[in-house]
């Protein structure tokens, strides 16, 4: 009995699970069936022929063109600041003015350092014009002096060798002396530069030769070989005592006069300061000027306060040209592919709209903050006016191809898939697939140059899921029409 009442469980709840299967295999199915139902309502659209034009539109931000940093000119003071940070110039409009009186009073000090200066210098050279006329006595006699000195020398030892021979030379032997030392003597001369030393020795000592000859056989022949010998002497001590004096004149004068080294340094200090004097005319003549403005701008930096004192090459302020305009933009891979430098673009700036062109495509691409490659590019604003600020965001428009008379489809209805694009058409009421080749696009519409009909219905969209072909739908434009 037990038993049987258990089996009899089993039984009804296997019964109870096959009931809920079915049911839930019931549902799936209506559900399923519904869904099909629901895909089957599609709108579409008829190509049409007409006229595309692609652009690239990017939005980037207004910047100058031209930035001009002014730096100081000089070493001064600022008398008056005449701009503020953000204002607008002018073309010469005056931006800064230096401190006339403290550049007065710097040209003065310079022009008197190089008066005091020049009349020193001036001075020196005046007193050292005495002692060079004495140095060069000295240095055109000492040579002269040293070579008569030679000479007499060598006289006077021919001389005292002719006394120390007088008492075994006689006449005869004096002529035969005088004999050899001619020949000696025209063997000489046939070279008289490389022998003239030896040629004086032979002369003097054929003087002396015959000196004796005039006196041989006297008996006061020694006696006034020894008086000329002392006369010789005599003159030769006179020379050597000159020569002494011109030395000591010499030595007096070089520790007198200036080396050339310092001259140099006085010639150089006195051009140092000329230099200086003409660099503080010049700096005055600068300060009078003051800073202008080169061209029409904003002053976007300003680092000068009236008092400061400035040196020369400080940075006082940034000036902003705003004639010379530019928006800077950043194009991903697939723009860049379309953008070239000199193509004209459409710049809406605050609603306004201004003619362009692509002056600069960099070189370098960077990465964006979202990881995508971004290639800088800068458009000139060709037509720049007061309406304009530095910094707004600007709109840039790049018309990159134009197509006439083309077959069109709005781009909703082109689909991809690996095999390439293509589109759903209705023939007879069911989904069939067209594979298209397309061309130019715009935001709405893209060019397809095979693949289509101008009487194709082509599928926009699905109002209640995803198409597949073969699937019976219904047009709901037509339905609509009608």
């Amino acid at each position: 009995m037990n038993k049987s009442k258990k089996k009899n469980k089993r039984i009804v709840k296997w019964i109870l699970i096959a009931v809920l299967i079915i049911i839930v295999i019931f549902g799936f199915k209506a559900c399923s069936n519904a869904g099909k139902n629901m895909m089957s309502m599609v709108e579409t659209v008829i190509p049409e022929r007409g006229n595309l034009e692609d652009f690239v539109s990017v939005t980037g931000m207004v910047e100058s063109d031209e930035i001009k940093y002014y730096y100081s000119p000089i070493n001064g003071k600022l008398a008056e600041i005449c701009v503020e940070k953000g204002q607008t110039v002018k073309k010469d409009d005056k931006l800064l003015v230096f401190d006339m009186e403290d550049m007065e009073s710097f040209l003065e000090q310079a022009r008197l350092q190089y008066i005091s200066g020049n009349s020193t210098y001036n001075g020196t050279l005046d007193n050292d014009k005495d002692v060079l006329a004495d140095l060069r006595e000295a240095n055109t006699n000492l040579p002269i002096l040293e070579q008569q000195i030679k000479d007499q020398k060598a006289f006077v030892k021919s001389i005292r060798k002719s006394l120390e021979n007088m008492q075994t030379n006689n006449a005869n032997s004096l002529a035969a002396q005088n004999l050899n030392l001619q020949k000696q003597l025209i063997e000489l001369e046939k070279d008289p530069v490389a022998n003239a030393d030896k040629i004086v020795q032979i002369q003097m000592d054929m003087q002396t030769n015959q000196y004796l000859s005039q006196i041989s056989g006297s008996s006061d022949e020694q006696e006034q070989l020894q008086e000329k010998l002392q006369e010789e002497e005599e003159r030769l001590a006179n020379y050597e005592q000159l020569k002494a004096e011109m030395e000591a004149q010499k030595q007096q004068a070089e520790a007198s006069v200036l080396t050339s080294y310092q001259k140099e340094n006085l010639s150089a200090s006195e051009q140092l300061n000329l230099m200086n004097y003409e660099s503080a005319q010049k700096d005055y003549e600068i300060a009078k000027q003051g800073i202008t403005a080169d061209f029409d701008g904003i002053v976007t930096e300003l680092a000068a306060i009236e008092g400061m004192p400035v040196g020369e090459s400080m940075q006082l302020l940034t000036l902003a040209n705003t004639e010379k305009l530019k928006v800077t933009i950043s194009l991903g891979k697939y723009d860049l592919a379309k953008i070239k430098e000199g193509q004209s673009a459409e710049i809406i700036i605050l609603d306004n709209s201004y003619t362009g062109k692509i002056t600069k495509i960099d070189k370098m691409a960077i990465a964006s903050t979202n990881g995508f490659l971004q290639v800088g590019a800068e458009v000139e604003i060709e037509n720049p006016d007061e309406n304009i600020v530095l910094g707004l965001d600007a709109k840039v428009k790049v018309l990159v191809n134009t197509a006439v008379d083309v077959l069109m489809i709005p781009v909703a209805a082109l689909n991809a898939d690996k095999n390439g694009d293509f589109v759903y058409i209705i023939e007879n009421g069911i989904v069939v697939r067209k594979d298209v080749v397309t061309g130019i696009s715009s935001t709405e519409f893209i060019e397809v140059k095979e693949g289509l009909n101008e009487s194709d219905k082509v599928i926009l969209s699905s109002l209640t899921g995803m198409l597949e072909e073969g699937m019976v739908v219904t047009d709901m434009s037509a339905t609509m029409i009608d």
